[in-house]
């Protein structure tokens, strides 16, 4: 694969697992299956030096009729000779080493086309999904960073549609949503958030403006945007809007900050999720869940890197209820200055437990003192809420990560009805040793939820002879150990025999059979109590989806 994928292995320590095979078998089997996953992962990297490859990624929809989602990624520093900072955008139809299916390039000096990205739906009616991308710097010939929104051809990247802004320093390219219908004409609207003049448009897939938001001051309303489900039962989705800088006079409060919930039918106020204390600038990040209390209301996610209940900006972030708003659980950035928060996303159903997961990042969290400051991926169980894999930066003599997961997104990139995700790292740097030295050059990593198994093996016979009780201790992990507890049915110290193979077979071995062909067998010490043993799984992409 790559260094990161050979070295540096995510840390991945409650999920993923391939079908425990059973070793030694009683007469008397009893199989305990639970649900969990595994997961493979494919990589693109910038191609210019301070391209910022990731700065913006976006789950499109399908490009090309393979009933898959794909991804769009942003490079809004990438240069065009000496145009510098023009942008550029990559479609791909498989997130990995294959490429992307087309670029398109932005046009004017500085105006960093790709600065963000969202589906826009099939605007054109060809059947295949189209995006938006927007240009927050973009200048008309009487107005500076004025900005601008184009929409494209999911099938071949042309442009389909323009609009630009009207007023210097609108910048309303800075943010963008894709939010749904709104207007009950087939096609997805999409949500442009100035947090500068602190307002939010909505436009429809034509780029007409449907509705104005505003709200004025540096209250940095639409710093975050972000569709959600139906909340007020009327059929069509509703919309958060984050305001980080937002205030109260009774009782008086300074930047708690807010997430505001809208209608999507009529753009009007419906609700709010405030900050608790002064200057938490809550809302810099919001997001969708789906329904993860399972009460039929798709739930919602709010961030805030400025926390300080683990130290100063250490983060958080709330998972709330859609139906109530009340909080469902809370997670807090692990330590100070981490910034758990910067970026959120709720991911589908990763374990097959029939709740979707969900995911934040620490732009300055780190695995360790010497990664302090890398970058740091949570992502949890929506059942239960522990965490279910953690990615950290690192950084060595080959690569460095500066900001691995600022941005987020999530999907079905494979097919498989199961929840697969992606973050970036704009600022890595990268391939120092073969002499290209990029800065900045940046990262995507797409991860794919994989299906698979683990059982329990046996309930075990006494005696000398005796067929012992198998238990995963772990889940195996390509890349990761795997342990095994052996008990030990004699109940005192003994000399095991482990028989290993790669196919089932049914022989009758000391009053028990044997349901595997050996390979391999293993004579080792058994302790009264049992014995564990260990052994890592080759870091192999052809393991993947394997059952073991």
């Amino acid at each position: 694969m790559s260094h990161l994928a050979s070295t540096r292995r995510p840390r991945m320590d409650r999920l993923a697992t391939a079908h425990a095979a059973a070793f030694i078998a009683p007469l008397c089997l009893t199989l305990a299956p639970a649900a969990h996953a595994q997961l493979s992962h494919s990589i693109t990297y910038g191609e210019q030096w301070n391209e910022r490859h990731g700065h913006a990624i976006a789950n499109v929809g399908d490009l090309d009729f393979d009933g898959r989602d794909h991804l769009v990624v942003g490079s809004p520093r990438w240069d065009i000779g000496v145009t510098f900072s023009a942008g550029r955008v990559y479609a791909y139809a498989e997130v990995g080493n294959n490429g992307p299916i087309y670029t398109i390039d932005g046009t004017q000096n500085g105006a960093q086309f790709g600065h963000a990205i969202c589906g826009a739906g099939d605007i054109n009616g060809d059947g295949a999904a189209d995006f938006a991308v927007g240009s927050p710097f973009w200048n008309t010939a009487t107005l500076v960073d004025a900005s601008k929104i184009e929409t494209f051809s999911g099938t071949t990247g042309s442009l389909i549609r323009t609009v630009t802004g009207t007023a210097a320093n609108e910048q309303f390219g800075l943010v963008l949503a894709a939010v749904g219908d709104l207007d009950g004409d087939g096609d997805s609207e999409i949500l442009a958030g100035e947090p500068s003049p602190s307002q939010v448009k909505i436009f429809d897939a034509k780029c007409h403006l449907l509705a104005t938001l505003f709200r004025g001051g540096d209250l940095r309303f639409g710093t975050s945007v972000s569709r959600t489900g139906d909340i007020d039962g009327d059929g069509v989705d509703e919309f958060l809007v984050g305001e980080p800088n937002y205030d109260t006079l009774f009782p008086f409060h300074l930047d708690l900050g807010r997430v505001v919930i809208y209608s999507g039918a009529t753009q009007t106020y419906l609700d709010q999720v405030t900050g608790a204390v002064d200057f938490e600038h809550f809302g810099e990040s919001c997001a969708a869940t789906g329904d993860i209390d399972q009460d039929g209301i798709d739930d919602f996610m709010g961030g805030t890197t400025q926390d300080n209940t683990n130290g100063p900006e250490a983060g958080k972030v709330l998972l709330l209820s859609g139906a109530n708003r009340a909080r469902i659980t809370t997670k807090y950035g692990a330590s100070r200055y981490v910034h758990l928060g910067h970026a959120l996303v709720g991911i589908g159903d990763m374990d097959r437990d029939g709740i979707p997961e969900f995911a934040a990042s620490e732009l300055d969290g780190g695995a360790n003192p010497g990664a302090f400051g890398t970058g740091m991926l949570y992502i949890w169980s929506g059942a239960d809420f522990h965490e279910l894999w953690s990615f950290a930066g690192w950084s060595d003599n080959v690569s460095k990560s500066e900001e691995l997961g600022y941005a987020l997104a999530a999907g079905d990139w494979n097919g498989d009805v199961y929840g697969d995700f992606v973050w970036t790292d704009p600022l890595h740097d990268a391939d120092f040793l073969d002499g290209a030295g990029f800065i900045e050059r940046g990262v995507t990593i797409s991860h794919v939820g994989c299906p698979a198994w683990t059982e329990e093996y046996g309930t075990g016979i006494a005696g000398l002879n005796g067929i012992p009780h198998l238990i995963p201790q772990n889940d195996p992990q390509v890349g990761n150990d795997f342990d095994v507890l052996v008990e030990n049915s004699l109940g005192a110290p003994t000399i095991a025999a482990l028989f290993l193979g790669v196919a089932p077979a049914t022989t009758t071995f000391k009053g028990g059979t044997l349901l595997v062909d050996p390979v391999l067998t293993l004579l080792f010490p058994l302790d009264a109590a049992g014995t564990v043993l260990s052994a890592e799984i080759e870091y192999d992409v052809a393991l993947y989806f394997a059952e073991f």
